[in-house]
């Protein structure tokens, strides 16, 4: 799912490739990045390939217009900034988003932690600082700019999305460990309980890179409401995230303020590898047997629906990825949060 002449991931594909949504996001730019590390840690490819690829994205992100934050999309193709939406044609605002840049900041972080040979890497970071979306007032990041502007709305009490991976890297910028945690419970005194959605990837998706044990509570709390909602609602399956079902793309979650369908993920479960490895190892091995979820050429379709059968016809880059990344961690023993760990030091 990476473009030949820039390395960009593209968002999505039908598995017959009939359909190519070209458009990449920097959220989808880091996540390659972090894919071909994790690719040569699992001996998926040699050293030389995975240089080879890091070095390409590189090359197109010194390239890229940005300001000198990265656009929320770009065409994987061009690496020009979309100016409307490939789907409907519709016009975009150039927007900035905070979560996408702190999410390729952490890439850019890790490779250059991994391998320090890249040394452009410095050149991306230089200009960069999270404290640019900090909202002191609100004890927040904002959602980003539009234009000059920042937006009106706060991550404010959302700490169980992923917006807390801004206060993760922001940290690790800063060699402050203790940054996350203050800020998280300044407004409250307390460790957040729920995540806002509901959804396994905002609760989880910082976890692949951060070791987070007081949220062990609420991420075992998680996992039990999307298991008591399987058996009453999913055919005992369970794992609820924003995916791509077989209608369209949807926000789906337990718990929180996301619609509940009983439309699996893979990449949800996969997610729970760290806290509940047996249970979603023997759920994954369940959905295979019973749903055409999985291949072994073009890996897993982005989501079922267990009631009517129906399957996903489409895969998104960062869902995938999302999986590579938990296997990575399961089989090495906690590749990239060991190697996130290391850069505080």
């Amino acid at each position: 799912m990476m473009d030949t002449e820039t390395g960009f991931p593209i968002d999505r594909w039908t598995t017959d490739r009939s359909e190519i949504s070209y458009q990449t996001k920097p959220t989808n730019i880091g996540l390659g990045l972090l894919s071909y590390l994790a690719a040569e840690e699992l001996q998926c490819i040699v050293p030389e390939e995975a240089n080879h690829g890091i070095q390409k994205i590189l090359d197109s992100l010194l390239k890229i217009q940005k300001n000198p934050y990265f656009f929320d999309w770009y065409d994987s193709r061009t690496g020009q900034p979309l100016e409307f939406w490939p789907e409907s044609n519709q016009k975009l605002t150039p927007f900035v988003s905070t979560v996408d840049n702190a999410w390729l900041i952490l890439a850019l972080l890790l490779i250059r932690q991994c391998k320090p040979q890249f040394r452009q890497i410095d050149e991306l970071l230089q200009p960069l600082d999270m404290d640019t979306f900090f909202d002191e007032e609100h004890n927040e990041f904002v959602g980003g700019f539009a234009g000059e502007e920042p937006t009106s709305w706060r991550y404010s009490n959302l700490f169980l999305s992923e917006s807390r991976i801004a206060h993760h890297v922001k940290a690790v910028m800063n060699k402050d460990r203790d940054l996350p945690a203050n800020r998280m419970t300044k407004n409250t005194g307390n460790w957040p309980e729920s995540s806002f959605g509901g959804s396994m990837f905002e609760l989880l998706m910082p976890q692949l890179f951060i070791d987070e044990p007081y949220l062990q509570d609420a991420v075992i709390k998680h996992i039990q409401q999307q298991i008591e909602y399987g058996k009453t609602h999913a055919e005992t399956f369970w794992g609820l995230s924003v995916c791509e079902t077989p209608d369209g793309y949807t926000e789906l979650g337990v718990g929180g303020h996301y619609q509940q369908f009983p439309i699996i993920t893979p990449h949800a479960i996969f997610l729970t590898l760290q806290a509940s490895p047996e249970e979603a190892l023997q759920l994954l091995r369940l959905l295979e047997a019973t749903f055409p979820v999985y291949s072994t050429d073009m890996g897993y379709q982005d989501s079922v629906d267990v009631q009517s059968s129906k399957v996903a016809k489409s895969q998104l880059f960062l869902d995938n990825a999302m999986i590579l990344l938990a296997i990575t961690n399961n089989l090495s023993k906690g590749f990239f949060q060991q190697r996130f760990n290391e850069m505080y030091t």
